[in-house]
């Protein structure tokens, strides 16, 4: 009898200290989780604010002189010396276009990335969340809790009688803005690097090299904005729609995986 009580209180133990860590180490995760949230959002309001200005600088960047771009890099940055300075002014005006269209893919990519990282991200949270409510019922079980106890209830129990409702609001209320964020970061790429006389069954003449290269550099960065818009219109709608599975469907395929 007194092996079965020392071993009950092991597991007791175990199962507790099992918890304990799981709940730290998804508490990690929940900060790094939104601090990747907070990353995306700032990068889009960004991206977008850029992307809708993107004529008007590239216009006044090839306005400017070398020379009085050059002036006005050592001012504004820590470039001390006059031929670093005047080489990026020479970039900044001469390529002022092709530096703005490798800037705004980094963009498309790094939204892309931190989108599908955010599901994938809450995803996992969502699941281990119910791993935890799970383990709630085995704790309260093995330490003899009956329903009038509290301990062991706030991941399950406690949570839907207290904080769903809040919770539900908030992420309606994040979710939206990033939808909001996206939707006009992909919007301005589109109309931005719409060819102006595009047509896959007129191509330029080949013999005009530079215009043919043109042509496709347009079409090139179009066709990438909408294949990068429609990757992420599907991550963003997984985000959207995501929802933690149900303790009662958890249990089953747990018990239909372990008989197997």
């Amino acid at each position: 009898m007194d092996a079965l009580d020392g071993l009950a209180t092991v597991r007791a133990q175990a199962l507790v200290e099992h918890y304990q860590k799981t709940r730290e180490q998804l508490t990690r995760d929940w900060v790094e989780r939104n601090r990747r949230y907070s990353l995306l959002v700032a990068m889009l309001a960004v991206a977008a604010m850029l992307s809708f200005v993107q004529g008007p600088i590239v216009q006044a960047l090839g306005r400017l002189s070398t020379g009085e771009l050059s002036a006005l890099l050592g001012k504004m940055t820590t470039l001390g010396n006059p031929d670093l300075s005047s080489i990026v002014a020479s970039l900044l005006v001469y390529n002022a276009s092709v530096i703005y269209d490798l800037l705004m893919i980094a963009f498309l990519v790094l939204a892309f990335y931190l989108t599908t990282d955010l599901f994938h991200r809450s995803s996992m949270l969502g699941s281990g969340y119910v791993y935890l409510a799970l383990m709630e019922h085995e704790i309260r079980g093995a330490l003899l809790f009956g329903e009038e106890h509290a301990a062991f209830t706030r991941e399950g129990a406690f949570y839907r009688a207290t904080g769903r409702r809040m919770s539900k609001l908030i992420g309606w209320v994040t979710k939206g803005m990033l939808a909001t964020l996206l939707v006009l970061f992909f919007a301005a790429r589109l109309l931005t690097d719409f060819p102006q006389a595009w047509s896959p069954l007129r191509l330029p003449d080949p013999g005009n090299l530079a215009t043919w290269l043109q042509w496709a550099a347009r079409n090139f960065l179009f066709l990438l904005d909408v294949i990068t818009a429609l990757l992420t219109a599907r991550m963003l709608w997984g985000y959207l729609v995501l929802r933690p599975p149900s303790e009662a469907k958890v249990r089953a395929a747990i018990a239909q995986s372990v008989q197997s």
